[in-house]
């Protein structure tokens, strides 16, 4: 008795899935190896972003107290100044 077409497609379906098995399975594990590493990467990207911008953050806020630090010292020689030229002015210089 011969096999209805319906048979005959499960049964080359069947052969087929035998066949491909491997490789599917084999695409799937390198699909999910790919996928992990890009996660891995992506972290680590995002950690050092991370450091990058701290790194950053901590210059400006030196830069910002050196020039705080600058535009004081200028004020207090320029009051130092001011004081010298009031104390010469009362001399009679």
């Amino acid at each position: 008795m011969s096999a209805t077409p319906t048979e005959e497609r499960i049964d080359n379906l069947r052969r087929s899935v035998r066949r491909w098995k491997t490789l599917a399975l084999t695409l799937l594990v390198g699909l999910g190896v790919v996928m992990v590493l890009g996660a891995g990467a992506a972290v680590g990207q995002a950690q050092r972003a991370r450091h990058q911008e701290e790194a950053a953050r901590q210059a400006e806020m030196e830069a910002r107290q050196r020039a705080d630090d600058a535009l004081e010292q200028a004020r207090r020689h320029l009051y130092a100044r001011q004081v010298e030229i009031a104390a010469g002015e009362l001399r009679g210089k």
